[in-house]
């Protein structure tokens, strides 16, 4: 009975993979940029040029959406690097993230694997959901950020008698 188990959970993992590499494939095909990513880059760009979180010289209006946004697409630019693919390969690992910890929490909150699944796919497969990943905003870590807390918060409440699942 150990070996069939074991050969299911490989088997399932496997799947696994494949699905949240083909909905990060997606993710990529619907890729864009957003105008007002541009806003949060001009901000770094002058922050680490020494200018100040200034979106222009001299003038102190905080116009950016998400200061640690801003903060990360100011790493690409100290490292003398285009933020935009940046901000892409970045959205994706938040992408990424967040389909992981739908599907642990899907998995904990229907006590099946399969739900948890179906749940990425649902999820990875909007269109909207999958352009964002890679739209320059703080859209999709935004998600992640959501997503790892909801799964912290349930596994907290619930402690360890539901984190066990189901087939």
């Amino acid at each position: 009975m150990s070996k069939v188990l074991n050969f299911y959970r490989t088997r399932f993992t496997i799947v696994l993979f494949i699905s949240i590499s083909a909905l990060t494939l997606l993710a990529w095909h619907n890729r864009f940029i957003l105008d007002d990513a541009f806003i949060s880059f001009r901000y770094a760009y002058n922050l680490v040029h020494g200018k100040g979180l200034v979106y222009n010289e001299g003038e102190r209006v905080e116009g950016y959406t998400n200061f640690l946004w801003t903060l990360a697409m100011s790493i690409s630019l100290y490292l003398g690097y285009d933020p935009i693919p940046f901000a892409f390969i970045l959205g994706l690992l938040f992408f990424i993230l967040s389909l992981v910890f739908t599907f642990k929490l899907s998995s904990l909150i229907f006590h099946s694997r399969n739900m948890g699944l179906l749940t990425i796919i649902l999820l990875g497969t909007n269109y909207t959901f999958s352009s964002y990943a890679t739209s320059g905003l703080e859209t999709q870590m935004q998600a992640c950020i959501f997503v790892i807390t909801i799964f912290i918060l349930i596994t907290f409440l619930w402690g360890e008698r539901f984190t066990t699942t189901r087939v």
